[in-house]
């Protein structure tokens, strides 16, 4: 549990990082410009959290163990984004509350 709860910080850091701050503006104006669908993507923190955390499961041997190993590996990527989702959103809150 330990390591989930590790790795979707990192998966909520990367995801607030890429779809909220200023310095991957451009980025985002650019993959919106491109491709809307992708410039959606990496404007939702939560929607980029699912990618990241399924990149996460499959770099990784993190697994919440409770059955066969794809059962594991969807539901360690399902409860990884909701912890990674959750984080987010606070990390949203605080940084609107500071004025950011």
């Amino acid at each position: 549990m330990r390591a989930l709860l590790l790795l979707s910080s990192a998966v909520a850091c990367v995801a607030f990082t890429i779809a909220e701050t200023k310095v991957f503006e451009p980025l985002r104006a650019a993959a919106r410009a491109r491709w809307s669908l992708l410039g959606n993507l990496l404007s939702c923190g939560f929607c980029l959290g699912h990618w990241l955390a399924m990149g996460a499961v499959l770099l990784t041997d993190v697994r919440v163990h409770i059955g066969g190993s794809a059962a594991d590996a969807v539901t360690t990527w399902l409860v990884l984004t909701w912890f990674a989702g959750v984080q987010w959103i606070v990390v949203c809150l605080l940084m609107q509350r500071a004025g950011k």
